[in-house]
């Protein structure tokens, strides 16, 4: 083949490659996202007063945790009903959870929260009504 074709035909066929990928990776990811089902609703879940505790079990600091669970429409008035019953349970696994980072302990680990509110509401309403666990703020008390 010539040089010639050669340079036009490689990028050509590389960027067609490249976008049919990217294009894959797009639905992919939004099928990953999107909701199960439409009917879903975000009830809030805070101010929650969780302690900053350090890897070692020491207390560093506290932290106020706002969240928001994304639940079936049809369960929003049992998880408002409960939210007591999920504040328990944040706080009895906070207390036993690693949640701070950093040299001084004072660096809150957001992902950590999240999966520790998630958990806690998997466990107070069951999984079937909890979506996800949204952490809309983190702020030192």
């Amino acid at each position: 083949m010539k040089p010639f074709v050669q340079i036009l035909i490689v990028p050509t066929v590389g960027l067609a490659l490249g976008a049919a990928g990217a294009f894959a990776a797009h639905a992919v990811m939004d099928e990953r996202t999107s909701p199960a089902s439409p009917a879903a609703a975000f009830v809030p879940a805070g101010p929650i007063l969780v302690p900053l505790v350090l890897p070692d079990g020491r207390l560093s600091a506290y932290v106020s945790l706002t969240t928001q669970i994304q639940v079936p429409v049809a369960a929003q008035d049992r998880v408002r009903g409960d939210m007591p019953l999920l504040l328990d349970a944040v706080t009895m696994r906070a207390c036993h959870t690693p949640l701070a980072s950093g040299t001084d302990g004072q660096i809150p680990r957001v992902e950590a929260f999240r999966k520790l509110v998630f958990d806690a509401a998997v466990a107070t309403f069951g999984r079937a009504n909890v979506r996800r666990v949204a952490v809309t703020q983190v702020q030192p008390v």
